[in-house]
């Protein structure tokens, strides 16, 4: 005799999928911050502190920290792995988080994990050092958003937490003082350094040399298109380097331009702005960022008489919105010499592409190709005026003769 089947009605399947979708509600807004310590039999017995963020007995977590009282250098950190979207980046891929709110930013270096798991955290975990601003900024704000660039931003709810992170992290300082010696470990008092708006970077280059000429360089052969050898001789027009960038121009089928005899600067003169060096549009698939090593300025001012937006060519040369200016605005960025920009129109058409110099650059929107507007124009096109006209308080928009 067969077993008889039963079959789910349409009611039930509605019933079990409202409780479904009921469950999923509260566990995302039934997260809690738990502390836990006690001496681990799988770590030989060390004293360890765990810190977590999630629904309780679910395998819903966000966050997960452990430190122990190891004998190595190790207790100076905390293992942290915060949940987070990492989309294709592939495990162990270097990454940054970037936290911001209440006036608090900073970014912390760490590394793909988990995106194999089917349970615990899948995101990027980090070695924190005990003094980092993170955890003070955890205690005392009520939330803190965090993402990875180019991917989806993350929140943490953070106002029942304060004491269990402020457990967890004094339970680790405690550790790197009895295993390191008093002081190990201690907080320092130091205050979050606020940064400017974080710019996006996948990047584990050695860092820069601290010469302003091989760091152009160097950044320059990383970018490797005609238009970031030629920015190189803007700023370094002649010596050995600039033939090798000339050298480099010809076999990518540029021309490279003349050398010319540079003014040297006395030792300790005051660094001055320079003009970033312009790009046609017609670059901009050639356009990227590579390495994020060498870190400059950049300021944009908007002369060209109308809306201008600013972006960044990302690692894929995809532009991302950072900056928007009405005419007469500026704005100024940090970045890295290897990072280009775009100004775009309103509808986000391509104007000119813009490469920073060392130190201190500035583009000024309107020159170049399409010339600075004079001011009688700027105050026209603000009138709404018609191309061509000028306007003043006796005749509104007029002809310009």
């Amino acid at each position: 005799m067969l077993p008889v089947r039963s079959f789910p009605t349409p009611l039930t399947i509605a019933a079990v999928l409202a409780a479904c979708l009921a469950a999923a509600a509260h566990a995302e807004g039934d997260r809690q911050w738990q502390f836990s310590e006690f001496n681990d039999p799988d770590n030989k017995g060390r004293m360890t502190a765990r810190l977590g963020y999630g629904v309780p007995e679910t395998d819903d977590i966000q966050v997960s920290g452990v430190c122990d009282a190891s004998p190595s250098t190790g207790v100076k950190f905390s293992s942290v792995t915060f949940g987070a979207d990492t989309g294709d980046l592939k495990e162990g891929d270097a990454v940054e988080l970037y936290f911001s709110g209440g006036g608090f930013k900073h970014t912390i270096k760490g590394s793909v994990y988990g995106t194999q798991a089917e349970v615990g955290v899948s995101g990027v975990h980090a070695d924190i050092e005990h003094d980092d601003p993170i955890w003070k900024a955890m205690q005392e704000q009520e939330t803190l958003e965090y993402f990875v660039p180019g991917y989806e931003t993350a929140s943490l709810q953070l106002k029942d937490g304060a004491k269990s992170i402020k457990s967890f992290i004094e339970a680790c300082r405690t550790y790197a003082e009895a295993i390191l010696g008093d002081g190990a470990g201690r907080d320092t008092g130091a205050e979050p350094v606020a940064e400017t708006k974080p710019e996006p970077e996948k990047d584990t280059a050695k860092p820069a040399s601290g010469n302003a000429e091989t760091d152009a360089y160097e950044a320059a052969k990383e970018l490797g298109t005609v238009e970031a050898w030629e920015a190189f001789l803007n700023s370094y027009p002649s010596g050995f380097r600039a033939d090798l960038a000339r050298a480099y121009i010809k076999k990518l089928g540029g021309t490279p331009v003349a050398a010319t005899k540079s003014e040297a600067k006395p030792a300790g003169a005051t660094q001055t702005a320079r003009d970033a060096t312009k790009v046609s549009c017609s670059a901009q698939g050639k356009m990227r960022s590579k390495t994020s090593k060498t870190p400059t300025k950049i300021t944009f001012i908007n002369e060209s008489g109308a809306y201008r937006s600013v972006m960044w060519l990302d690692f894929e040369g995809r532009p991302k919105p950072y900056a928007d200016l009405n005419d007469g605005d500026q704005v100024t960025i940090e970045t890295f010499l290897t990072h280009p920009w775009m100004a775009t129109d309103g509808p986000g058409n391509c104007i000119e592409i813009v490469l920073p110099r060392a130190g201190l650059s500035v583009a000024t929107l309107g020159k170049g190709s399409q010339g600075e507007r004079p001011a009688w124009q700027r105050e026209a096109i603000k009138k709404g005026c018609k191309p061509g006209q000028a306007w003043n308080k006796q005749e509104g928009c007029h002809e310009n003769d």
